[in-house]
C-alpha cells in the first residue's frame, strides 16, 4: 500500500505567516540593538562599560539576531515551496483519475 501524504493548506500557510511575522520581530529587535549601540557608542554609558557593551551588541547580538531572523525567513519559503510542490503533486495526481 502506497504511503499517503495530506497537507492542511491553510495551517501550513498560517505557519509560514507566522514565521515571516517571528522574522520581522526579529529584523525590528536587531535594529533596536544597534541603536542602543550607537547610543552607547555616543555617551550614554561611558568607559569600559560602554565600549564593551555596545562591542557586544555590535558584534555577538544583532549578527545572531539577524542569522535567527534569516532562519525564519528561510524556513517560511521552505513551507511555501512544500504547500506548492502538494498542490502542483496534488493537481497531477488528479489528473491520471480523469
Amino acid at each position: 500500500m502506497a504511503d499517503k501524504i495530506k497537507l492542511n493548506y491553510p495551517a501550513m500557510q498560517e505557519m509560514a505567516n507566522q514565521c515571516k511575522a517571528v522574522a520581522q520581530r526579529l529584523a525590528e529587535t536587531a535594529k533596536l540593538g544597534q541603536t542602543a549601540a550607537q547610543e552607547m557608542q555616543n555617551g550614554a554609558l561611558l568607559g569600559d562599560a560602554g565600549e564593551n557593551f555596545a562591542n557586544a551588541l555590535t558584534s555577538a547580538y544583532v549578527p545572531g539576531v539577524k542569522k535567527l531572523a534569516d532562519k525564519f525567513n528561510e524556513v517560511a519559503k521552505d513551507i511555501m515551496d512544500a504547500i506548492q510542490d502538494m498542490k502542483s503533486s496534488d493537481s497531477g495526481a488528479g489528473g491520471l483519475f480523469n
